[in-house]
């Protein structure tokens, strides 16, 4: 065991410092699950902005660590800040840009008091079972958080708890601090009720609840209500006159629609109109049963009754759809903003929807119908490509039908009128009128032979058009390479004048050469240990993140099973600082278990994804813990250089490299730092003769 730094006066004992570094573990990870948390409904459930967050967070623990040089009672203290860093997340406005990249960067400061609390006790304790202890902690509280306590414990009680905590671990009166947790439950509430008032203006909450994939939002405003699921608008209600248009089109282009199956929260209106068509079995699939038990009683009678007919499916919906065939399936799935959302329009989920004979699948994708180029463009045509082709009609938002439905607006209006169906809020004899079939040839060939300019909607040009500039490229829409989703970035940045942003975009591809040179550079200026730490950090966090990617690809629950992952990944830390290997072994593993990680991706279900984030966390506890345990005195130094490596990769990976390259580019890349670094790494040499 490496002997201890010389102890100033009123310093803690060996056991108090040990107990000091598992609730360092313990208040870092309580914070660090509710800000992200907090961070993911600030920017309507986009993941990548989990990036920038990570990032901000891991600088600040780096900040904490390098910093502070008192003793770690006053550090325990700063354990409180997130206590009242926590109002201030819950007070921007939520938004898919704008306030979101501020929200993250609250991260930084929310980890100052953990990072410098366990600095001080890293100068104080054996490196290796300080890190250990503060990794076991934090991977305890991860599972805690995940399986007993976010849905059940406001927030701001659990961090005033975990604070309490830290102050305890280094004086008995630090108890008393406990009395800020029953105080924090009345604040908590008013603060989730301004933000839910705040995400619809002039709102109020019916209902607020917790779920695997965001926090549900049921708010009324006069004779409206919506909900909101993670930030993101999920259904209003009622909605009648476009449920009366998108399904009366999509089942009236099937000659006879009898099995029929809604995916999505979308109720308002869409299996009441659904019943007036010739169905004889009508299914809507939920993917969490808490939203059907929020809207069930607050729906119109007739909507109710609708829902009582149909046949309720609570699971994924990818996996409902691939149970038996139907004639059609409505996907009724928000636009591809998020991991979350863009389930429901990759290869892989168009490929397990099952269609008997004629049947199609219906979805629809906002459009810029007056030009078709850009970037909202090149991201509907890399779903389009994923689907494997469509028929398009055209719209504010574009409606996509798989196979070939008849979509003639004669046709329409006749199966209209043979079913007995009277429009109520459009126009029956021109309500298919904008589907002409020249105009769906046209925009359909406009998706089919992208980025070619479509010829014009009329048969001259209304005004001179520039020459077309470098179209933006379509990307693999698949779960493991979600290229909508970076395009929906780059139209987002278009969309709000975020110049930084769109460049960050069209630069993503090249995300691996800066890492490559980055840590080329530091292989000049700083071998050693240094090196090793801090491109372990980086791989490490790659990984980690690219694991976190991929499950909410997958399966969708990220918001709720967070804090376990990041539980796995802490736990792997504490193992794998246990280790004794040479620096140069544990790295050359590391540049191979990338290519395992690669492998095992596709099957990232719950514990697949825990047992993937515990390997990688090992590894890069081990790489900490050798260098630490070889330089005792450096251990606080060479923490903080696994904390900024974890930061630039945080930021790397999360916000641009997944989705613009995949999971495969992302392994690859990490493979390529640890193999790099390793050229800094001195081998052992032979003995002389």
């Amino acid at each position: 065991m490496p002997a201890l730094q010389e102890q100033a006066p009123g310093d803690l004992g060996l056991a108090r410092l040990l107990v000091a570094a598992a609730a360092a573990g313990v208040a870092a990870q309580t914070a660090q699950a509710i800000c992200l948390r907090e961070v993911l409904e600030v920017a309507r459930g986009g993941e990548a902005i989990l990036g920038l967050a990570l990032a901000a967070w891991l600088t600040g623990g780096a900040l904490g660590a390098l910093t502070w040089r008192g003793a770690p009672q006053g550090a325990a203290a700063l354990a409180l800040l997130p206590l009242l860093l926590v109002p201030l997340l819950r007070l921007l406005p939520v938004t898919p840009g704008g306030w979101a990249p501020l929200a993250s960067l609250l991260a930084l400061p929310m980890a100052y008091g953990p990072g410098a609390f366990f600095g001080s006790v890293l100068r104080r304790a054996p490196a290796r079972r300080a890190i250990a202890l503060e990794a076991g902690g934090s991977g305890g509280a991860g599972a805690l958080l995940t399986l007993l306590l976010l849905d059940r414990v406001p927030a701001m009680a659990l961090v005033a708890a975990a604070g309490a905590l830290c102050v305890a671990s280094t004086t008995r009166r630090g108890f008393a601090l406990l009395l800020l947790v029953p105080l924090a439950y009345p604040a908590d509430g008013l603060l989730l009720e301004r933000r839910a008032r705040g995400i619809w203006r002039g709102s109020e909450p019916l209902r607020v609840e917790e779920s695997p994939y965001g926090r549900l939002l049921w708010l009324r405003r006069g004779e409206q209500r919506a909900l909101f699921v993670g930030g993101q608008l999920a259904m209003t209600s009622p909605d009648d006159a476009l449920a009366e248009a998108f399904v009366n089109v999509v089942l009236a282009a099937h000659p006879a629609p009898r099995r029929v199956l809604v995916l999505g929260p979308g109720l308002s209106g869409i299996l009441r109109e659904c019943l007036r068509h010739p169905v004889e079995t009508l299914e809507v699939a939920f993917e969490d049963e808490r939203i059907l038990a929020i809207v069930r009683e607050d729906l119109p009678e007739a909507d109710r009754l609708a829902l009582a007919r149909a046949r309720v499916r609570i699971g994924d919906p990818r996996r409902i759809a691939a149970e038996e065939p139907r004639d059609v399936v409505l996907s009724l799935s928000p636009e591809p903003l998020t991991l979350s959302s863009n389930r429901a329009f990759t290869h892989e989920f168009f490929e397990a929807v099952r269609l008997a004979p004629g049947g199609f699948l219906a979805f629809t994708l906002p459009a810029a119908p007056n030009e078709r180029e850009g970037e909202v463009m090149a991201r509907n045509v890399s779903v389009f490509r994923a689907l494997g082709g469509a028929v398009v009609l055209p719209g504010t938002h574009d409606l996509l039908l798989s196979g070939a439905p008849d979509v003639d607006p004669a046709t329409l209006s006749v199966r209209l009128l043979e079913r007995g169906i009277v429009l109520r809020h459009h126009a029956q004899d021109f309500f298919a009128e904008e589907f002409a079939p020249e105009e769906v040839l046209r925009v359909t060939a406009a998706y089919r032979d992208y980025p070619a300019r479509p010829r014009p909607a009329v048969p001259f040009d209304v005004a001179p058009r520039e020459p077309p500039g470098d179209a933006p490229v379509p990307l693999p829409n698949e779960d493991l390479h979600p290229g909508a989703v970076l395009l929906s970035a780059a139209a987002l940045a278009r969309e709000a004048d975020a110049p930084l942003l769109g460049r960050a975009t069209r630069l993503a591809p090249h995300a691996p050469l800066f890492l490559l040179v980055l840590v080329g550079l530091l292989a000049v200026l700083a071998r050693g240990p240094v090196l090793s730490v801090a491109t372990s950090g980086a791989a490490s966090m790659g990984l980690w993140v690219t694991v976190l990617m991929a499950y909410q690809a997958r399966v969708g629950a990220l918001y709720g099973d967070l804090a376990l992952l990041a539980a796995a990944f802490m736990a792997g830390l504490a193992i794998g600082a246990q280790a004794r290997a040479r620096r140069w072994v544990v790295d050359a593993v590391f540049a191979g278990s990338a290519i395992g990680v690669l492998l095992a991706l596709p099957w990232a279900g719950r514990w697949t994804a825990v047992g993937l984030a515990m390997g990688v966390g090992a590894l890069g506890g081990a790489t900490l813990a050798v260098a630490a345990a070889a330089a005792p005195a450096r251990a606080p130094r060479l923490y903080a250089w696994d904390l900024l490596g974890a930061a630039v990769a945080a930021l790397v990976f999360g916000t641009f490299l997944v989705p613009a390259l995949g999971t495969t580019g992302a392994c690859f890349t990490v493979a390529g730092v640890k193999l790099l670094s390793l050229a800094g790494v001195p081998l052992p040499r032979a003995p002389s003769p």
